[in-house]
């Protein structure tokens, strides 16, 4: 988590508003993919452009339903403001949780 203080205080010292944005967006899903995912909110939703934040929110709800987190994967795909970028989010939330359902499948196969 220091490393990623690191980054944001650096971040926060770049003048460029769209790079800054730019540079937020992977912080995002990293502390997302960490388990910080109020702090991701949190920056997230202080990103401006839209495509950058609609980008932070489809990396987070991946990062989510890749861990098996599907309703807050949901809950972040919701707020998605870029057609797109929402499909994308919910086509993969959707393929995760059909492979988390097949293996859970393979596992009571296994055990019978």
């Amino acid at each position: 988590m220091s490393q990623l203080k690191e980054a944001l205080k650096i971040t926060n010292g770049i003048c460029s508003s769209s790079l800054k944005k730019s540079i937020l967006a992977p912080i995002c899903v990293i502390l997302a993919k960490t388990g910080h995912l109020e702090k991701a909110l949190e920056i997230a939703n202080t990103l401006s452009f839209n495509i950058f934040k609609s980008h932070a929110f489809l990396e987070m709800a991946r990062a989510l339903a890749d861990t098996g987190q599907f309703e807050k994967a949901l809950e972040i795909a919701n707020t998605i403001t870029t057609p797109y970028s929402k499909k994308r989010a919910f086509s993969h939330i959707y393929k995760a949780f059909a492979k988390m359902g097949e293996l859970g499948k393979r596992q009571k196969l296994q055990e019978t």
